[in-house]
């Protein structure tokens, strides 16, 4: 069975809700539509690059990945399970390491 994100401003705006595997969706329709409003107020250019700190899962580097169609998109967080987890997703230009940020 295929999982629909919500219908919302997010999809809208080429943000979709990312389910993991198991169906359930770490980053959730608040912080999706945050980032999708954020992303409407900057500055951005086709190519740039991008660097998350903090990336978790890598839900969210993917989406500001396809969002801004970075070059490259590097996600660092301290935690090793999570980037596990983040390096399972695999798109060309999205790199993850970790890392800690502070």
């Amino acid at each position: 069975m295929a999982i629909k994100p919500p219908r919302s401003r997010n999809s809208q705006l080429g943000l979709p809700l990312l389910p993991q595997r198991d169906g359930h969706s770490p980053f959730d329709a608040g912080r999706a539509t945050s980032l999708a409003l954020l992303l409407d107020r900057i500055w951005w250019s086709k190519g740039m690059r991008c660097l998350e700190l903090g990336c978790g899962r890598g839900t969210a580097s993917l989406s500001l990945h396809q969002r801004l169609q970075a070059s490259l998109t590097l996600g660092i967080d301290a935690d090793a399970g999570s980037i596990r987890t983040a390096k399972g997703i695999q798109e060309p230009g999205l790199e993850f390491r970790k890392a800690d940020p502070m």
